[in-house]
């Protein structure tokens, strides 16, 4: 009986450790599929490894390799998936991951290591903390927990340096003390697990709050923009009727000055008054533009336009949107990962319609199935090479927008992206529900 738990041991504590880590791992990145995709071969491939360190490496120091072997897998493979994201924020990520993993086997060590118990019942204890540990990491894959802070270390880079530091300094102690242990110098303590969950939950929680700050500052500054650009709409419009309302009584003057001529039989009055005042007002009167934004149901895509409408007003785009019933797909959810999407397509239509002759950017609703932006260009677009990580056709830019948009496409299968380009001309045709 013991040595069959005690073999069941030797397996389950790798298997649930590397389960969890490649949970959690997904789940900090931002990306939960990521454990459905790896846990299969990450598990075959730190098997062996363990394997293998239990034959060639001492006792003292298996829990530092196994634990350096995961960190770096983890980065290897979060490498594969995110290239855009900073090699330091996996490395934290991965470290978090493993603390994470480890921790329920630790708390379970130190708690066994102060009773008195039989062998048999210090096996199934250690059993029941690999169900532990992978049931605690589950519990918030299955809630679709994700800590989405990538963008904030990238703003900030000396606070993601200082995490790591932290994250650096907490591994190495757990594989001091796991050192410790093999030589009896160290029996386990639970005030120092609690201890290390604190920190680890630090190290998770801060950034995810200044990140929650930010979104927040950032969706008010949107909205200060928005309620900008709307005032100067509405301003815009004033101004048209307005002059709506000036041509319209001068319209009637100069009816009333043809009707007297008329009446007189004096052509050469009539003459005078169409050639000086009606060609004139014809020239002058002043073109409307009207967006039709009431025909849009989603009031943030509303608002997306409007400052994107402002913004090209600004650079001398002629911004225009085609569309002539209510626009509200159905079988597609719109987030605020589509308005980043559609706010990168439309600043980069305007960007690359600045530099043409033509001016021209337009939008075009198709029902409620499909959206397309139209822009004229100077050049054509290499579309495979656009979709790399770096590719930007602006100078001192990263390239980062349109690597977003064709990674947030791959996640979805209720939007595809058709662009298709001509000598002076880029349509670029988001289709709703395309995949389904």
């Amino acid at each position: 009986m013991l040595t069959i738990l005690s073999y069941i041991n030797l397996l389950m504590q790798p298997l649930a450790s590397t389960i969890a880590a490649v949970v959690w791992f997904g789940l900090l990145l931002g990306q939960p599929q990521v454990a459905r995709r790896t846990i299969g071969q990450l598990l075959g491939w730190l098997v062996i490894v363990t394997a293998i360190s239990r034959w060639l490496v001492p006792t003292a120091y298996q829990v530092s390799v196994t634990s350096t072997l995961l960190i770096v897998s983890l980065v290897y493979i979060g490498r594969r998936i995110q290239q855009a994201t900073p090699l330091g924020v996996l490395l934290l990520d991965a470290i978090v991951s493993s603390l994470l993993a480890a921790w329920v086997y630790n708390v379970a060590l130190a708690i066994l290591s102060l009773l008195t118990l039989p062998l048999v019942i210090q096996l199934l204890g250690y059993l029941m903390a690999g169900v532990v540990t992978i049931v605690v990491a589950i519990v918030p894959y299955l809630y679709r927990f994700k800590w989405l802070t990538t963008s904030f270390f990238q703003r900030h880079p000396r606070q993601l340096g200082v995490f790591l530091m932290i994250g650096f300094g907490m591994r190495g102690l757990n594989d001091y003390l796991a050192y410790l242990w093999h030589h009896t110098a160290y029996q386990g303590s639970v005030m120092w697990e609690i201890l290390s969950l604190v920190g680890v939950l630090l190290i998770i929680g801060l950034p995810a709050l200044r990140h929650q700050y930010d979104l927040l500052t950032c969706k008010l500054q949107q909205r200060d923009h928005m309620l900008a650009a709307t005032q100067q709409y509405t301003n815009q419009l004033e101004k048209q009727y307005l002059a709506y309302r000036t041509f319209r009584h001068d319209y009637k003057n100069i009816l009333a000055s043809l009707a007297y001529g008329i009446q007189n039989g004096n052509m050469a009055d009539v003459q005078y008054a169409y050639e000086s005042v009606i060609e004139t007002s014809q020239q002058t009167l002043p073109e409307t533009q009207v967006l039709a934004l009431h025909l849009i149901a989603n009031v943030n895509l509303r608002s997306v336009l409007l400052v994107k409408y402002q913004q090209a007003s600004q650079q001398g785009v002629q911004f225009t949107i085609d569309i002539h019933q209510v626009f509200q797909p159905v079988d597609f959810k719109v987030d605020d990962a589509f308005y980043r999407v559609f706010g990168i397509l439309l600043d980069n239509a305007i960007e690359a319609a600045v530099d043409t002759p033509e001016k021209l950017v337009t939008v075009v609703f198709v029902a409620s199935e499909q959206v397309a932006i139209i822009n004229s260009c100077l050049h054509q677009i290499d579309l495979p090479v656009a979709k790399q990580l770096g590719y930007s056709s602006k100078r001192g830019h990263a390239g980062l927008g349109l690597y977003f948009v064709h990674q947030f496409l791959a996640q979805r299968r209720d939007i595809e992206l058709v662009t298709v380009t001509e000598s002076r001309r880029v349509r670029q045709a988001l289709t709703f529900g395309g995949a389904n």
